[in-house]
């Protein structure tokens, strides 16, 4: 069955309590014929990549599958007919040791404004099960970093695509299990980048990668499908049905 999406901008009042709103700029996708107010959806937060939007990149999750409560997250800052996280792209950061540590200065900035915005999008939207966090490019590093980083009271399942992170930032204790997937053959986030990421995290956590032989930096119609694949299982780890 196709999922026809719906965008909301009021926020939701359930049971006499009224809820806050979604961060500025977020857009909201729900299954055709879901209730605003439907407690028993997966919740997806999804970030999208340099000269993207929240709707676009929240279609896309969508189209590879439908059945949650999506919600785009927009980036602050205009770039090309999109939007933009970062000031530098991700490639940058492999140049030089400088070029490095400024990049991990930029994560760390976003990281403290998204765990905000996500803080404030579980409040907002009811739904079933811990938040599944879906980026891409950008987006796809700011969930690493969200991941490497993140805090033992905050649990949430993460997915990346086309992401890496620097080798000057930080892993911490706390490291979630994550799935990610790289083309081979990406000039924007070098697959080798990628690879070496995942190759710093403990053998005690699961980072899977999965790679495209041949691929750049749009998702193939196989990762696609794999993505896919792995968001429904998440959706049923967030909401079990019988």
């Amino acid at each position: 069955m196709r999922f026809a999406v719906t965008l909301l901008l009021l926020a939701i009042s359930t049971g006499g309590e009224s809820r806050p709103p979604l961060p500025e700029g977020a857009v909201e996708l729900l299954p055709a014929g879901a209730a605003p107010d439907a407690a028993n959806l997966p919740l997806v937060i999804a970030i999208h990549g340099r000269g993207g939007n929240p709707e676009r990149f929240g279609q896309l999750v969508q189209n590879c599958a439908a059945g949650a409560r999506i919600v785009g997250l927009r980036a602050p800052d205009r770039w090309e007919e999109g939007f933009s996280w970062l000031e530098m792209p991700i490639a940058s950061a492999a140049e030089s040791p400088e070029n490095d540590r400024a990049f991990t200065a930029l994560l760390q900035k976003r990281v403290v404004e998204l765990r905000a915005a996500i803080a404030q999008t579980v409040k907002a939207r009811p739904h079933c099960g811990d938040p599944i966090l879906v980026g891409y490019s950008q987006g796809g590093a700011l969930v690493l970093a969200l991941a490497a980083s993140a805090p033992a009271d905050f649990k949430a399942q993460y997915f990346e695509v086309a992401g890496a992170l620097p080798a000057s930032f930080p892993f911490g204790p706390n490291l979630p299990n994550l799935v990610g997937f790289q083309g081979t053959a990406d000039r924007s986030v070098p697959y080798a980048e990628a690879v070496a990421t995942f190759q710093r995290v403990p053998k005690t956590v699961t980072w899977s990668l999965y790679a495209y032989q041949g691929a750049g930096h749009d998702p193939p119609r196989e990762l696609r499908s794999d993505l896919g694949d792995e968001l429904r299982q998440a959706y049923q780890r967030a909401c079990p049905k019988p």
